[in-house]
This record gives C-alpha cells, sequence and structure tokens, in this order.
C-alpha cells in the first residue's frame, strides 16, 4: 500500500516488543513491523518498569510508527482496581488511570478509524474507545483458560481457594468487556471454538502466531550423546513448571536408562534458582543441565541442540518457541497442550503425556535424525510452514479489520 493511502490506526499493547525475550513480544514486535506496511502506525506501549529502551528499540520504534508512548507495568498488585474498575488482581500492574486521557487526546487529534488493542489486560481500554472506530482486540490467549489451567495445578487448599477468586475476577472481567469489540482475534482456531463457546462471542477471527522466516539449520546427526533443549522466560510460571517436571521426572528417567543428554536451558532465568532447582533434583548427573541464560541469537540455540522438548501443561493461545524450533527444522517433542493451536501434521512434532512418553520420543527421534526419512519430514514441513510467514498472516489480518463487517464462520 503506498504510503498515502494509508490509513491510521492506534495500537495498544500491554507487552513491549522490547525486550524480545517471550513469546508475546515476538507477537507484537512482528505485528508492528508488518502492520506498519499497511498503516500508519500510533503506538501505545506498556513496559516493564525497570526496562530502559535501547537505541536499537528506539530505531525500530521510529521506523514502524509515527508516534509511539510508554506506560510502565507497575511492580505491585493491588485489589483496589477490580472494586473500582473491574480489573482483575492480575491485571492490576496494567491499570493506568492516565491512560484514559492519553488516549482521548490521540483520537481527537488523529481520529483514527481503528483501534488495536494486544493482551487481555488491556481489555478495560475499550470504555474510553469512541462509538465510531473499529475496536479490534487480539486475545493472545484466553484468561480464564490459561488461570484455570495453573489452578488445577496448584496442590494446598487455601492457595487454591485464593486463586479461584483470582479465576472468577477474570471471567467477570472478560465477560463484560470482550462484548464490546467490533472484532476479536484468536491466534488459534482453538482459542476460536472455545471464546465462542464460554462468551457466545460471533465477530471472531483466526490470526495465527507465527515465524519470520524458514531457515533450516544444517547440522551433523547426534552422535555420542542427543542435545535438548527448553527455552523461555522464567518470568511466566509455564515455563518454569516445564523446567522442573524435566528435571524432576524426565530427565531421571534418562538417567536410569542410561541415555546420555545434555539439556540446555535459555532465556531470561534466576542463575541462583535454576542452580538451586537442579541440586534439589534427585539427578545423579547433575552437570547435563547447562544453563545458558540469555542467547544472541536464537539460531545460535537451534543450532546447538538436536530437540526442543517442552513439557507444557498450562496456559493458552500458541507457543511462538514451537514455531521457531520448526523454523530452524528443529524436532519438537511436546504435551498436548503445548502443541495446542499448531495446525502442523508431521511426524517431526510428537507428543508425550507422561514421563515414559517423554524418553520414548526422545530415543526414537534421536533415531530418526540419522535418517532420510528426516529429510523428507523437512520438505513436508517446509511448505506446511508458508502460511506461518508473519507476512502472510498480517496481510490476512488487515484484510478482515478493512473488509469484514460480520465474521461468523
Amino acid at each position: 500500500m503506498s504510503t498515502s493511502k494509508k490509513q491510521k490506526l492506534l495500537f495498544l499493547t500491554g507487552v513491549s516488543p522490547a525486550p524480545k525475550e517471550s513469546g508475546g513480544a515476538t507477537r507484537v514486535y512482528n505485528t508492528i513491523k508488518n502492520l506498519s506496511q499497511h498503516f500508519h502506525l500510533y503506538l501505545v506501549i506498556f513496559k516493564p518498569e525497570n526496562y530502559q529502551f535501547k537505541p536499537e528499540d528506539y530505531s525500530y520504534l521510529k521506523k514502524h510508527s509515527r508516534q509511539f508512548l510508554f506506560f510502565d507495568i507497575k511492580d505491585f498488585r493491588s485489589q483496589k482496581s477490580f472494586i473500582t474498575d473491574l480489573q482483575p488482581y492480575w491485571f492490576s500492574p496494567w491499570h493506568n488511570d492516565e491512560i484514559q486521557i492519553t488516549i482521548h487526546n490521540l483520537i481527537k487529534k488523529h481520529q483514527f478509524k481503528f483501534v488495536h488493542i494486544e493482551q487481555t489486560q488491556l481489555c478495560y481500554l475499550v470504555n474510553y474507545l469512541p462509538i465510531k472506530t473499529k475496536k479490534i482486540f487480539v486475545a493472545q490467549d484466553i484468561g480464564i483458560v490459561t488461570f484455570w489451567r495453573r489452578l488445577r495445578q496448584i496442590k494446598k487448599f487455601s492457595t487454591k481457594i485464593i486463586h479461584l477468586t483470582r479465576w472468577l475476577e477474570i471471567f467477570l472481567y472478560e465477560k463484560k468487556y470482550l462484548p464490546k469489540f467490533d472484532l476479536i482475534c484468536a491466534v488459534s482456531n482453538t482459542d476460536k471454538k472455545k471464546l465462542r463457546k464460554i462468551y457466545e462471542l460471533k465477530n471472531i477471527c483466526t490470526v495465527r502466531n507465527g515465524i519470520e522466516n524458514i531457515s533450516f539449520i544444517k547440522k551433523d546427526p547426534p552422535s555420542n550423546f542427543i542435545k535438548l533443549g527448553y527455552i523461555g522466560s522464567f518470568d511466566h510460571p509455564p515455563n518454569r513448571t516445564a523446567f522442573i517436571y524435566f528435571l524432576n521426572h524426565i530427565a531421571p528417567l534418562l538417567e536410569k536408562k542410561q541415555i546420555d543428554y545434555r539439556f540446555f536451558i535459555a532465556g531470561k532465568n534466576n542463575k541462583e534458582e535454576i542452580d538451586w532447582l537442579i541440586n534439589q533434583s534427585p539427578l545423579k548427573n547433575k552437570e547435563n543441565i547447562l544453563n545458558l541464560s540469555f542467547v544472541d541469537t536464537l539460531a545460535d540455540f537451534f543450532q546447538l541442540i538436536d530437540i526442543l522438548v517442552t513439557p507444557i501443561f498450562s496456559g493458552s493461545g500458541s507457543r511462538i518457541k514451537i514455531l521457531e524450533s520448526l523454523s530452524f527444522g528443529v524436532p519438537i517433542i511436546s504435551t498436548p497442550i503445548g502443541i495446542e493451536g499448531i495446525n502442523i501434521k508431521n511426524k517431526i512434532i510428537k507428543i508425550a503425556t507422561n514421563p515414559s512418553e517423554f524418553v520414548r520420543a526422545i530415543i526414537q527421534t534421536k533415531k530418526d535424525l540419522s535418517t532420510s526419512k528426516h529429510r523428507i519430514l523437512l520438505k513436508k514441513l517446509k511448505d506446511q510452514l508458508q502460511p506461518y510467514l508473519w507476512s502472510k498472516i498480517i496481510k490476512k489480518y488487515v484484510y478482515f479489520i478493512t473488509h469484514a463487517k460480520h465474521i461468523t464462520h
């Protein structure tokens, strides 16, 4: 679209595109980058309170937007926002009274036809939008599904009651605000069906998570030991739970079966906490667990490992880390929840529901990596990944918001 024909779009996001250390940040980063090809973007970004934008962050924002404003995500939670504005306790760090004035002034000055809101935490902002604007919400996950799955993992009764109360807050919040949007975009068909069933919503489309490009890494098949890995920020509870599950259930079984392995963990984490978790684990060979923390590039991490192992048991939406692994041609072993929302049927992806199944899948995948069968699977995968390119996903999204008045299919 030529610059002169571009319309203005106000983009409100509860997750900052920088630092790009989570799936949500990756999605926002690529959405802004590709959406700027179709619209003049004006950004309102909630960023971590302790994060200072770097020169490269500012360059990115200047390149892809006409204007950008920041609000800090508060480092504390409060019950007050639920009482006054039905903002759940868990979402209260994103509650900001000043943003109402900011949005009002921006809309008054620029007369936006489209307003795009990312993340459930910001749904309450729909109250501040004029009737004439087309209000679009992108649900990176479904709040009550994500928190229900976490609730099921809690063992202590008193803690469970507290979390049940928090879950009910999120249900009431989503039930109040979601119907106020003209269009809701789920990141998977699975989430779309759940949103329709739970909240009886009609105007829903699927704008899936994606990948920047397809660049399979050439590497030799594993020889003496298999290199396993997991990547993700420990700020996100499902990532911490997945790592602990590997330490306490999968790795001990690998040792018992005398399978030589190395397990690499990458992403934002606390080194002292990781070391403590490793030391508390039942592993005999604790040196097989290696913490890389931040890696320079995703390619560096996926070049290092043979298999991405993701024992994820909570959350909703779809996992960008799994799509990124596939974009590098690295096999996946995951749970049904972990692979949820990714509609790729290929044996390079294996599903496991318990430690024994994970270990069997690791053994089988190691064998597959040395065969011509693996090359055939990669060739098929390359075609299957085409619809997951961000450029194609955002182009489809642009069509939905500019052409489709009512989406009921």
